[in-house]
């Protein structure tokens, strides 16, 4: 090995990284450890280049001749992953090693790794919030309406309440309250059934809620009695 080979190997074992020197007439001159180690050959070897002359390496070997500013480029390594590549062309005139170029495979970052990872976790993410979202709606639907009719139970009227009194106290309006109870409710039940009395409830709320203004509130908040705010 001459010394101007002996410089260019410990330029490149300089590199913690997979990295190796590719001469201006395009062939590979030097190598580390950690690039021999990686394609389990030394890529430096005569007719033991790894990539071929259509491979991601070689077009960012390619692309990194027009600029002096290091190329980053995703490459597939040999074991199926994918790392990060950088490719630097050397500027130093009037030495051998000008218009050579330094590639450095950065496999502290596999992206194809990290971004099934990553797109695991937002799939992941997504799905749980959108149980809990879903969740919350649920519990929010049981805690304050009425399952039978899908209008408001007492403790949603409660806070239905409190708000619009709060309301017409600070713009000075009136607030109109209404309750309602079904006469002889329970002898629909008692002639007919449960199921019977359950859908006169549930058409009754529909009367109501059809009749009313946009912003009025009905609620059921007892069993035959109905109330309904009128801001």
């Amino acid at each position: 090995m001459d010394s101007l080979t002996e410089l260019a190997r410990q330029f490149v074992e300089m590199f913690t990284d997979a990295a190796f020197m590719v001469d201006a007439d395009g062939t590979i001159v030097v190598s580390n450890g950690s690039a021999s180690a990686l394609f389990a050959q030394p890529i430096a070897d005569a007719n033991a280049s790894p990539f071929a002359e259509t491979s991601e390496i070689a077009r960012l070997i390619s692309a990194a001749r027009t600029t002096s500013a290091p190329v980053p480029a995703r490459v597939k390594l040999p074991h199926g992953n994918e790392c990060i590549a950088y490719a630097t062309r050397i500027s130093l005139p009037e030495t051998p090693f000008d218009g050579s170029i330094v590639v450095r495979l950065d496999q502290r970052v596999d992206v194809a790794t990290k971004f099934a990872a990553l797109n695991s976790e937002l799939k992941a993410l997504t799905a749980k919030y959108k149980h809990t979202h879903q969740q919350k709606s649920e519990l929010e639907v049981h805690a304050f309406r009425d399952p039978l009719t899908h209008v408001l139970n007492r403790r949603g009227f409660d806070e239905a309440l409190e708000s619009e009194h709060k309301r017409a106290l600070r713009y000075q309006r009136k607030l109109s309250l209404a309750v309602l109870d079904l006469d002889h409710f329970k002898s629909i039940n008692d002639q007919h059934g449960h199921a019977v009395g359950d859908a006169v409830l549930s058409h009754f709320s529909h009367i109501c809620q059809d009749a009313l203004r946009d912003g009025d509130v009905v609620a059921r908040i007892g069993g035959e009695e109905f109330a309904i705010l009128l801001p």
